[in-house]
């Protein structure tokens, strides 16, 4: 789960409209929130796609957002998943291996190969075990064909939690936050003081 301060804009433009309730200016502060968080989930969903080349329905799969509401003023962006299998790398297949594409340089993978499972789900599969974070070749067969050759594994790399936490993608989170959040507070303030113009009192 990530979470952006946003309390400094929130104090001072709470001042900048002291002429509402403090439910008003809670509804606003709540719908602002949540209008930064999709906007941002968005900004982080083209930067992770811009540094290793994930698919778009892949984070998308991966992430939701917790919205705030007057009694609650935090909102959050929050992933989940465990590592993408290569298939989500813009995978070629060869003869000798299959070659994916991470972070826009294309990898040869020796051995692998494409593979569907019985339960229909197709993968890139390569001989050995992952010990770790580190995946363990058997280059060789052990058993002769078509004797079973176990263990052969689906490959797999980086999730969509760790490709967010990266330096990069959070800096441009907050950028975006920090940007985006006080003009927004602004905006659905103006909104909450027309709403109620004529009933200053309520809210």
């Amino acid at each position: 789960m990530i979470y952006l301060s946003t309390a400094d804009a929130i104090r001072t433009i709470r001042r900048e409209f002291g002429d509402l309730t403090n439910g008003q200016q809670n509804l606003a502060i709540a719908r602002a929130l949540n209008r930064t968080i999709r906007s941002a989930r968005t900004a982080a969903s083209k930067e992770i796609r811009s540094i290793w080349q994930i698919r778009a329905k892949d984070i998308k799969a991966a992430q939701s957002i917790k919205t705030a509401n007057r009694n609650k003023l935090e909102s959050a962006m929050v992933t989940t998943g465990r590592p993408l299998p290569l298939m989500a790398f813009n995978p070629r297949f060869g003869k000798t291996g299959v070659t994916v594409n991470i972070g826009g340089k294309r990898k040869f993978l020796p051995g692998a190969f494409r593979a569907t499972m019985a339960s229909g789900h197709e993968g890139i599969f390569a001989r050995g075990v992952y010990g770790g974070n580190r995946f363990a070749w058997r280059k060789q067969r052990i058993q002769k064909w078509p004797q079973s050759d176990t263990p052969i594994t689906e490959l797999k790399t980086l999730s969509i939690p760790i490709a967010t936490r990266n330096d990069v993608v959070l800096r441009h989170l907050a950028r975006k936050v920090e940007q985006d959040f006080p003009k927004r507070l602004t905006h659905e303030m103006l909104n909450i003081r027309r709403t109620y113009a004529d009933a200053p009192g309520e809210g």
